[in-house]
């Protein structure tokens, strides 16, 4: 794999640890019923750790030479603000599983580079653990929620 082929995956793997609906929940102010404040700091736990590796990712970026660029908030034209912490757990593990699938498929491709093949194994721990947290906080997808598209590109 070549240097612009590793810039442009660890691109990828930073636009969807900057811009996931993890990332924006704390900013679309979710509704946090009384007795969920331990649930809500589980969930912001877990943003913080997708934050750090976000600083990774970018690091690595600049040692490679490159150039750091991230895309728009898949969901930046859909009303996410004031919703419940569970219905938006929910919602922002469809998204962190459509993350853990790419990474599954992009981890072979790394394997030769040990610092990408370690960076992009964490990261899939990461998500592991967040779908986790979410799921527990989140529970079970109502059928609707399962049949929506995990991200606005899938409609």
């Amino acid at each position: 794999m070549d240097r612009q082929a590793k810039i442009d995956l660890c691109n990828r793997a930073l636009h969807g640890a900057v811009n996931s609906a993890l990332q924006y929940m704390e900013n679309s102010t979710p509704y946090i019923p009384v007795g969920a404040e331990e649930q809500w700091d589980e969930v912001l736990a877990a943003r913080d750790e997708e934050a750090a590796i976000a600083q990774e990712i970018h690091a690595i970026v600049g040692e490679l030479d490159g150039v750091a660029k991230v895309g728009v908030f898949p969901y930046w034209n859909v009303d996410l603000n004031y919703l419940d912490l569970k219905w938006y757990c929910r919602f922002a593990n469809r998204h962190n599983r459509a993350e853990i699938d790419w990474t599954e498929q992009v981890l072979p491709d790394v394997r030769a580079d040990a610092k990408l093949h370690r960076l992009f194994t964490r990261l899939l721990e990461m998500r592991k653990k967040q779908d986790e947290v979410l799921a527990s906080v989140g529970g079970e997808e109502t059928t609707e929620e399962a049949a929506a598209p995990a991200t606005p590109a899938d409609e």
